[in-house]
């Protein structure tokens, strides 16, 4: 059997529910911003009900971080899912959690390739309507290059490694931040500001951080009190993942007025290096983006999809 060349969204569970199939073949579909997942691959009815199914050249899209891009399932736990099909060249992107790839592809191993992650950017999550401010962050990474030590920038514990560092993680310079070897992967260790940030009550600040990790682990930025190192507005957070560019990049509401703030570059990568290659934070305004705007082209030439209601997605 045969499904291709539909549109499928804001569906309440999956957009595409391949339920004990056979050799079904599901190609150049569109599918994207359901609730659970993308696409769902059950097996429920008898051991090897679902087998030999084809996911191919589709462009698949999770709009929600609780929603997965595939998902196989089956109530045999004996049986497994490994012959439930095969997944590949599809346009896979996860707009607010790259682990959704992780995922997918360690479940189904050996049966994914060619794939691509479509890369969406953060930026498309909202709309910057107005800088009110400059780089708050000062000295940032930019001035850090031929620098001997890193003005402005403490850490912890005491036993971490600061420093600048050239090399092929960092080709224009870069903070590197060695991790002790004694921490574990549950215990954060800090790189935060020893410069002063004034934020206001209800203001929205624009963090973008550009990063690289040795190891998979965790990141978040914090504007903290320097006093009592309260959270004074939202943190923005993202996964870090081995030898990959991470980007630290979202909006953070100031819960309250405080003159006497730091950022916090919190990670936890046990006994690994992480380079920051770039900080900033800024004041903006700001205006969600509408996900059914989302532009998506993984290629260098133009490419046109058209969705319903006379909308154009590229």
């Amino acid at each position: 059997m045969y499904a291709a060349k539909n549109v499928l969204y804001n569906c309440y569970s999956s957009s595409l529910y391949l339920h004990d199939t056979v050799a079904i073949l599901a190609e150049q579909n569109v599918l994207y911003n359901s609730t659970q997942m993308q696409v769902f691959v059950f097996e429920q009815f008898g051991e090897r009900s679902t087998r030999d199914n084809v996911v191919r050249n589709n462009i698949i899209i999770s709009g929600d971080p609780d929603s997965d891009l595939i998902v196989e399932a089956t109530i045999f736990p004996n049986v497994g899912t490994s012959l439930f099909g095969t997944y590949y060249g599809n346009y896979l992107c996860s707009i607010y959690d790259t682990l959704q790839y992780e995922n997918f592809y360690n479940a189904a191993g050996s049966r994914q390739y060619g794939n691509i992650e479509c890369n969406v950017p953060e930026s498309v999550l909202f709309v910057v309507d107005q800088f009110l401010s400059g780089n708050l962050i000062s000295p940032s990474p930019s001035n850090w290059t031929g620098a001997s030590t890193i003005g402005g920038w403490a850490k912890y514990p005491p036993e971490t490694n600061l420093t600048v560092t050239n090399g092929q993680n960092c080709p224009a310079g870069c903070a590197l931040w060695t991790m002790p070897t004694n921490y574990a992967d549950t215990q954060p260790v800090l790189m935060y500001t020893t410069s002063v940030i004034s934020v206001s009550a209800g203001a929205s600040y624009l963090i973008d951080i550009d990063m690289v990790s040795s190891a998979n682990g965790s990141a978040v930025a914090l504007l903290r009190d320097r006093t009592n190192y309260r959270n004074v507005a939202t943190g923005v957070s993202v996964p870090l993942r081995t030898t990959r560019t991470s980007r630290l990049y979202g909006i953070a509401t100031a819960l309250e007025s405080d003159a006497n703030v730091r950022l916090d570059i919190e990670t936890r990568v046990s006994q690994r290096q992480v380079w920051v290659r770039s900080v900033a934070v800024k004041q903006v305004t700001t205006r969600p983006q509408r996900l059914d705007s989302i532009f998506v082209n993984p290629e260098s030439s133009s490419r046109s999809f058209f969705l319903p209601n006379g909308r154009k997605y590229l």
